[in-house]
């Protein structure tokens, strides 16, 4: 008898330490990587931060589209440096307009599935991606921070992009355009690695603690060629509570 106990016990600790891996996986339908390019120092971007925010209620959260927001650091000069601001993604930003021979960069900016998209302001979100099709992207994470990301070899997808996110975050503005302002912030790029070419269609690598505290974190996964920033696929999800919990 006591053994038996002793066996249940044993298999729900175990089935507690399996649960702590979490897989994210996209269907084989495209999924849009929606990219917010803001900043905590421009008048302009706060609006286009709560139209973000919104997609928290639609339904095609994490499975029609991938939201994130690259904070960039070229407004830092004028009197606030924003505190997510990093020139990499400043830098990403220019690289796209380079990539699609834009004239300039700006703030707020949006790109939905790669492509400059500026009608966010009427709200809602485009019927389809400019990718007709795809494959699933999936992407597992262990409680270590350990991962394993696959997405079929021949699809032409050289680099696996992982991004960590915040949400729910505030700032209290004191210089700058904004000064005076609480600024709320989510889906917030709280640091983005990219993983180089895959052997036979698999990615594997760590997913590093962000020092930005955040009371809500989240992923965002997507795939792109070697000679383009423009998404392939992407993938992504809501982190369990306790995975950086303190």
């Amino acid at each position: 008898m006591l053994r038996n106990i002793f066996f249940v016990v044993l298999l729900i600790f175990s089935a507690g330490l399996m649960a702590k891996d979490q897989t994210f996986s996209s269907s084989k339908e495209p999924t849009a990587l929606v990219e917010l390019y803001t900043s905590e120092g421009c008048s302009s971007c706060p609006p286009a931060d709560r139209w973000l925010s919104s997609l928290k209620s639609d339904e095609g959260l994490w499975t029609k589209f991938v939201p994130l927001a690259f904070h960039v650091d070229y407004w830092d000069y004028i009197g606030w440096p924003d505190r997510f601001a990093d020139n990499k993604y400043s830098q990403r930003q220019r690289r796209y307009a380079h990539e699609f021979s834009e004239p300039t960069v700006y703030t707020p900016g949006v790109r939905w599935a790669g492509y400059e998209w500026r009608s966010w302001r009427r709200g809602g979100l485009p019927n389809q991606t400019p990718q007709k099709s795809a494959e699933v992207l999936s992407f597992t994470l262990s409680e270590n921070g350990r991962f394993t990301a696959n997405y079929p070899a021949d699809q032409g997808a050289a680099r696996l992009n992982v991004a960590v996110l915040g949400s729910d975050l505030k700032t209290q503005v004191k210089r700058g355009e904004n000064r005076g302002e609480t600024l709320e912030h989510d889906f917030v790029v709280l640091n983005h690695k990219v993983f180089n070419v895959a052997e036979n269609g698999q990615w594997q690598g760590t997913v590093d603690k962000p020092s930005v505290l955040a009371p809500q974190y989240s992923l965002a996964v997507w795939v792109s060629k070697d000679d383009s920033q423009t998404p392939l696929q992407a993938t992504g999800g809501y982190l369990e509570k306790s995975f950086w919990a303190e």
